[in-house]
């Protein structure tokens, strides 16, 4: 059985995927169930511009005047259970013209409020529409480790005027077991 972060984020992004709309986003504005942007109000001159055609996700053109705080692209993950030694593993077709990486987090939230996981590996991206592949081992101090909590999957944005194409995104986790089974295989102990 597959963890349940595939089915949550599989139902969500194909709600993005078929989505025909395009538009002006206002600070934490929910773009569809489970996906919003969110950056600080007080950030004057903050303009981001988004088209969404069936078959991709999202075209975020981003106009920066005052830089914000913090300006993120958000996919609520929703209640599940992280396990120790399960790997976390993302794949996205993006492109950007302001970035070459986006740093990324799991905002966990549980009964005595938000913690952050900031995950071990960041999303890297070109001009040209490539495939990025990032990695996260679940470590015991990890916040989204333990009882089952509310999961949000924070991607960082840059802080620059630009363009962002998320073309799409996948997410799954690896269990704690194959993955153990996987990590023994190293170069020293095959050759």
């Amino acid at each position: 059985m597959s963890h349940p972060v595939k089915h949550i984020s599989d139902t969500i992004l194909e709600d993005l995927r078929r989505l025909d709309q395009s538009g002006v986003v206002q600070a934490n504005q929910r773009l569809l169930r489970g996906i919003y942007v969110s950056w600080n109000e007080r950030a004057t001159g903050t303009e981001l511009t988004f088209q969404s055609v069936p078959g991709t996700l999202l075209d975020l053109d981003l106009k920066i005047g005052t830089a914000p705080d913090w300006l993120t692209f958000n996919i609520e993950i929703g209640m599940v259970r992280f396990q120790v030694g399960e790997i976390l593993v993302l794949i996205a077709d993006l492109s950007a013209t302001n970035t070459k990486s986006l740093e990324m987090f799991v905002r966990t939230g549980r009964s005595w409020g938000n913690r952050d996981t900031h995950l071990q590996e960041p999303l890297m991206i070109a001009a040209e529409p490539s495939i990025s592949t990032a990695f996260h081992t679940v470590g015991s101090g990890d916040e989204m480790a333990g009882d089952e909590g509310y999961h949000t999957l924070v991607i960082k944005l840059p802080k620059a005027s630009g363009h962002i194409k998320f073309a799409d995104i996948r997410m799954f986790v690896v269990p704690a077991e194959a993955a153990k089974r996987v990590s023994q295989y190293r170069l020293g102990t095959v050759a």
